[in-house]
């Protein structure tokens, strides 16, 4: 019984440990923000160049923790030739991006050409980020 009620109570440190880990480790922009700086990228941007670009405007793929550790969120959903990639927002959102394959074979090698962009909660769009560049 002692052995069952200490692994539970490591379990419980564990899991609240991790918690504070991953809480409130987002980009410093808000989504109205976000949508400003998405808004300069380029129907058709190679995925690479979509990345610099928001990295130099402050929506990076590195995200610091709360307790100060620094991790990649670079999740990619989807295929080989459709996929998007999540950047979270200070106010609980993402910026979603939205790449197609350029060849067969490219199996997301950030060779991806720029075709959407929004604000999502809860994987549903709430925003639209329109480009201001066209193709």
């Amino acid at each position: 019984m002692k052995a069952k009620t200490l692994v539970l109570i490591l379990a419980l440190f564990s899991t609240i440990a991790l918690a504070q880990m991953f809480s409130g480790a987002t980009n410093c922009l808000t989504a109205t923000q976000a949508v400003r700086v998405a808004s300069g990228l380029q129907f058709g941007m190679d995925e690479e160049d979509a990345d610099r670009f928001l990295e130099s405007h402050g929506i990076s793929a590195l995200v610091v923790g709360t307790n100060g550790t620094v991790f990649v969120y670079r999740q990619r959903v989807g295929d080989c030739f459709v996929w998007d990639t999540p950047y979270p927002l200070r106010d609980v959102c993402e910026l979603r991006l939205v790449y197609t394959a350029t060849g067969n074979g490219t199996n997301w090698a950030k060779h991806g050409l720029l075709q959407k962009a929004s604000i999502q909660s809860n994987r549903v769009d709430i925003l639209p980020v329109k480009f201001t560049k066209g193709p």
